[in-house]
């Protein structure tokens, strides 16, 4: 119960917060603010309520793929379909790295800070692609 809380926070938080800042700044707060934004809120909601990172961040590319196919009709479908396999798979390796890097670390400050490397580079590949 805890990690759907926490997944209501950080989701809710963070999609307030990525539409407030890709309106203001386009795709340049995609790959420098909201990586480490969305981590932050993830992790912190799990440190705050003591629930699953591991959970939460999986909970996270759910909810964002969902997002990614009810977007406005495509003339190519497979676009939302592989963006929201992309969701699920990116948020679900950030999660496992912001766990590995607490479990070596030894504090999840750690974890925050490759997490947000992970998905910092991720965004800065994902935002290459959609410009080809």
């Amino acid at each position: 119960m805890r990690s759907l809380i926490a997944l209501a926070i950080a989701s809710g938080m963070a999609y307030v917060a990525n539409r407030y800042l890709v309106s203001r700044l386009g795709t340049i707060a995609l790959i420098t603010l909201v990586p480490p934004l969305e981590e932050l809120l993830k992790t912190g909601a799990t440190i705050l309520l003591q629930a699953s990172i591991w959970w939460v961040h999986l909970g996270f590319g759910l909810l964002e793929a969902a997002v990614n196919l009810g977007r406005n009709p495509r003339s190519l479908p497979e676009v939302g379909f592989l963006a929201a396999i992309g969701s699920i798979v990116g948020h679900a390796a950030f999660g496992v790295i912001t766990l590995w890097g607490q479990s070596r670390s030894g504090h999840w400050l750690g974890g925050l800070a490759l997490g947000s490397g992970l998905h910092l580079l991720w965004n800065m590949w994902v935002v290459r692609l959609s410009e080809c």
